[in-house]
C-alpha cells in the first residue's frame, strides 16, 4: 500500500493542478499585501484585543472555505487522477493489485495534499498574524484564545470546515467521472 500511496503522490505532484490548489494557502499573506493599500477589501474588524492566532487562522480556514477557486482546482485534480488513468488504460496494468487498492490510495494521496494545503494555510496564518495583525488594536497579541471555551470553538471550527471542505472535494472529484 505504501508503494501504491508513494507513486500516486508522485504522479499528483507532477500535476500542475497540486500546485495551483497548494498556491491558494497563500491566501493569508494577501492580508499584508491588502494592508499597503487605502483599500475596503479584505479588511479585518473584531473588538479591542480579541484576535488571537487561532481565531486568524479559523477565519482564513473558513474564507478559504467559502472561496470557489480551491473547490475548482482539487475537483479537477481528483477526476483527473483517477479517470484519466481510467480511460488511458494505466489502471489496468495493475493485475496483481486490486483496483481498490489502487483509488484508495489516490484518494490517500488527496487526503495528504489536502493536509498540507491546510498545514501550509496554518504557516501563513502564523506569518501574516505576526508579522501584520498583531499591530492592530483588534489583535490581543497571544497564539491561543484566552479562555478554554473559545479554544475549544476555534478547534471544533477548523475541524469542521476542513472536514466538510475535505469530503465536498473528495465526494465531488470521485463522483464526476
Amino acid at each position: 500500500m505504501f508503494s501504491l500511496l508513494k507513486a500516486s503522490l508522485k504522479t499528483n505532484f507532477a500535476r500542475k493542478e497540486t500546485y495551483i490548489f497548494l498556491a491558494f494557502s497563500l491566501f493569508p499573506l494577501m492580508i499584508i499585501l491588502v494592508s499597503l493599500f487605502k483599500t475596503n477589501f479584505m479588511q479585518l474588524s473584531a473588538t479591542k484585543g480579541s484576535m488571537d492566532c487561532i481565531t486568524f487562522f479559523e477565519a482564513m480556514t473558513y474564507s478559504q472555505f467559502q472561496l470557489t477557486l480551491p473547490l475548482i482546482v482539487i475537483i479537477y485534480l481528483a477526476a483527473t487522477s483517477v479517470h484519466d488513468e481510467i480511460k488511458e488504460g494505466i489502471l489496468y496494468i495493475y493485475k496483481d493489485i486490486s483496483r481498490d487498492k489502487v483509488i484508495n490510495s489516490k484518494i490517500l494521496s488527496l487526503l495528504l495534499i489536502y493536509a498540507l494545503y491546510v498545514g501550509l494555510t496554518f504557516v501563513f496564518s502564523v506569518i501574516t498574524y505576526y508579522v501584520n495583525i498583531i499591530r492592530m488594536p483588534y489583535a490581543s497579541k497571544t497564539f491561543l484564545p484566552t479562555t478554554t471555551s473559545n479554544l475549544v470553538y476555534a478547534l471544533f471550527t477548523i475541524i469542521a470546515v476542513v472536514l466538510t471542505s475535505y469530503s465536498n472535494y473528495c465526494f465531488i472529484g470521485c463522483t464526476s467521472n
